[in-house]
């Protein structure tokens, strides 16, 4: 969603996403334009809970579409397609149920008024109005920071946003409910276009990317002041497309996905698309040396590999000062996918370090495990002088 217009607090915040069946989508500019986005205000969704929100004639005839919907969604919260977030300060969250809105209690906006668009602050007084009544629970709390609603509209219905019915496939916006300070606590996201299908997982497939797009960035946005570009982009905005506008989508078990940037790579990830280090051991050792004053030691090599996708960048600091036994060269280096880099670690105990030793080697790199590192183990023995 590009963030070109805004509102004020008080009102809410508007974002864009580009439609995957629209190719005049509102996100153009933030395509491929890997410029990375800053913190503003970091008010972010640490520990998001997502309720699911369906209102369709479709959803209470096929059954099978709201609980496939809801196993994507629960894996897309609870598991490892959140950790590259973790830089944001958001992690894994939860889901916490899902409500098939009545048509018949609740008509589409189109069945009362054929051909009317249905705009951002009509959806937003009709959510509100749910939860006045109860129909949407839990409801969020005068200070809330972590519940957010997912809205699947009415496929007879047009959406608008800013005056617009098209370049989008939905949106995330914000505002206040019985808030009890100076912050919204009311956040939610709506999609739309996905296929009424007879199967559920063919109605997850056709509406999954945008719902991993619209999540992550309410999770890392959730007022208009958190993480996006100077020119508005949010971090799903730079990862949905190429120049040639067509979205990428990537594997998230059986489901497909859409990746986001990560501003500590410096590139767009997802499930499996980060930097991963793997040590040739965890546990160097180093036998016995003979400490008899002539500066005797033993060296080991620790292989570090990246076995990731992205470029891996690892820095080793500079061993502490004696009397700590082990010693190395520091080292800042970047490994590409599939590349490896040896240290040399020397055990170079002194009189003062007689008996067995032990230490650590700290590794910090760009990963969601960091900081690493390596234990090191070796004994000193007094030697006889002649």
């Amino acid at each position: 969603m590009n963030l070109s217009r805004r509102r004020n607090a008080s009102q809410g915040h508007v974002s864009r996403s580009q439609s995957i069946r629209n190719d005049s989508g509102a996100s153009f500019g933030c395509h491929g334009n890997y410029f990375g986005v800053t913190g503003h205000g970091g008010h972010v969704i640490a520990r998001p809970r997502v309720v699911a929100i369906y209102w369709d004639h479709y959803f209470t005839t096929v059954s099978d579409s709201v609980v496939t919907m809801n196993q994507f969604i629960t894996e897309l919260v609870t598991v490892t397609y959140m950790d590259g977030l973790s830089q944001y300060g958001v992690g894994r969250g939860s889901f916490q149920g899902a409500v098939v809105i009545s048509t018949i209690n609740f008509p589409t906006p189109n069945s009362q008024h054929p051909g009317v668009t249905f705009s951002e602050d009509d959806m937003q007084r009709q959510l509100i109005a749910w939860l006045d009544m109860g129909i949407v629970t839990p409801q969020p709390a005068g200070n809330e920071t972590s519940l957010v609603y997912l809205i699947f509209a009415p496929s007879d219905t047009a959406l608008s946003l800013g005056g617009s019915t098209s370049g989008f496939c939905g949106y995330h916006q914000h505002a206040k409910r019985n808030a009890n300070g100076p912050d919204d606590n009311l956040f939610w996201a709506i999609v739309r276009g996905y296929a009424q299908a007879p199967s559920g997982q063919n109605f997850v497939d056709s509406i999954s990317y945008c719902v991993s797009h619209e999540l992550v960035e309410t999770f890392t946005n959730r007022d208009g002041n958190g993480y996006f570009s100077g020119n508005g982009c949010e971090i799903s905005d730079l990862c949905e497309a190429g120049g040639s506008q067509q979205i990428f989508t990537v594997p998230f078990g059986r489901w497909q996905v859409e990746k986001y940037w990560s501003q500590v790579n410096g590139a767009c990830i997802g499930p499996g698309l980060e930097p991963e280090i793997s040590f040739s051991t965890s546990l160097l050792r180093f036998g016995t040396v003979i400490v008899g004053g002539g500066g005797e030691s033993a060296t080991e090599t620790l292989r570090i590999r990246n076995v990731g996708q992205l470029d891996l960048s690892v820095t080793i600091p500079e061993p502490p000062p004696r009397p700590f036994p082990f010693w190395w060269t520091r080292l800042d280096v970047v490994i590409p996918p599939g590349g490896r880099k040896d240290v040399q670690i020397e055990f170079a105990p002194t009189q003062r370090q007689i008996g067995d030793n032990e230490g650590r080697m700290v590794v910090q790199g760009n990963t969601p495990e960091s900081p690493t590192s390596t234990e090191l183990r070796g004994t000193a023995k007094k030697g006889i002088v002649p």
